[in-house]
C-alpha cells in the first residue's frame, strides 16, 4: 500500500490501470519483504479477488500474456517513480513494540466507566493490541504514510484502540505523554481515520458513540492546550505562540 500511494502521489489515476499498479505493487513487496511470490501467482490471486466469480486465467492466452507484460512494465515504472527507495517502516511494529511494553510494566488499565464483566483483566494487553492494529490496517487505505512516520501513526492507532476499548494510561497520565506525539500530529492522524472509519463501515451505534468520545477527548486536550499557552505568555509576553 506504500508504494501505491508513493505511485500515485506522482501520477494521475487516469494515467494507469489501478489494479495493474496495484498488483506490480504487490509483486515489488513481496520481494522486499523478502517473501518472493512468483508473478503468475500474483497475477492470478489478484484477479482471484478482483472477480471471484471468473474462471481462472489461461496462462497461455493473450489476455494473460498482455497482462503480465503491463505488470512486468509498471514494476519497472513504480520503482523509478519511488526512486529505488525500498526501505519502508511498518507502524505494525511500533504498536507491538509500545503496547508490549506498557502492558509488561502495567502503564494501562481499564477506565472506570468500562464495562469489565465477563472481561479477563489479565488480556488487557490483548485487547489493546488487536484494537490497534485494526486501525492500523484502517490506515493503509489513507495517504497518512506520505504525510507522518510510522511512528506517529502507530501511536495514534494506540489512542485510537484505547479510546474505543475504554483503556487508559495509569496515574492520570495523558496518551499524549505515555506515547509521545504532539497534539497536531494525534489530531491529524485520528481524525483522518475516523472520517474513513464512519464513511465505510457506516453508522453503528457503537462506532458513533466511539467516534464522539474520541472528538470530546481531542477537544478537551485543545482546549487544555490552549491554556496553558495562554498562562505561558502571561507569564512571558514576549513568547509568541505556536
Amino acid at each position: 500500500m506504500v508504494f501505491f500511494h508513493r505511485f500515485f502521489s506522482h501520477h494521475k489515476f487516469s494515467e494507469h490501470d489501478r489494479f495493474e499498479v496495484a498488483v506490480a505493487c504487490v509483486l515489488l513487496a513481496a520481494k522486499t519483504e523478502e517473501t518472493p511470490r512468483k508473478l503468475p501467482h500474483v497475477i492470478q490471486e489478484c484477479n482471484r479477488l478482483k472477480n471471484p466469480t471468473n474462471a481462472i486465467m489461461d496462462t497461455k492466452s493473450d489476455e494473460y500474456i498482455q497482462q503480465k507484460e503491463r505488470i512486468l512494465l509498471l514494476e519497472r515504472v513504480v520503482l523509478h517513480t519511488i526512486n529505488f527507495d525500498l526501505s519502508i517502516e511498518h507502524p505494525d511494529t511500533y504498536v507491538f513494540d509500545t503496547v508490549l511494553k506498557m502492558g509488561k510494566s502495567r502503564q494501562v488499565e481499564y477506565e472506570p466507566s468500562a464495562d469489565t464483566s465477563g472481561k479477563d483483566r489479565s488480556k488487557l494487553q490483548q485487547v489493546l493490541m488487536q484494537n490497534s492494529i485494526n486501525f492500523v490496517n484502517d490506515s493503509m487505505c489513507t495517504h497518512l504514510c506520505l504525510k507522518y512516520s510510522a511512528k506517529d501513526i502507530a501511536m495514534a492507532c494506540i489512542y485510537l484502540g484505547g479510546k474505543f476499548t475504554k483503556i487508559r494510561p495509569v496515574n492520570d497520565v495523558t496518551w499524549m505523554d505515555a506515547l509521545g506525539i504532539s497534539l497536531e500530529t494525534l489530531v491529524g492522524i485520528t481524525e483522518q481515520i475516523m472520517e474513513l472509519i464512519t464513511e465505510s463501515k457506516g453508522s453503528k451505534s457503537s462506532l458513533i458513540t466511539g467516534y464522539n468520545d474520541i472528538k470530546g477527548d481531542l477537544k478537551l486536550l485543545k482546549a487544555t492546550k490552549g491554556k496553558h499557552e495562554l498562562s505561558d505568555e502571561r507569564r512571558d509576553p514576549k513568547r509568541q505562540r505556536i
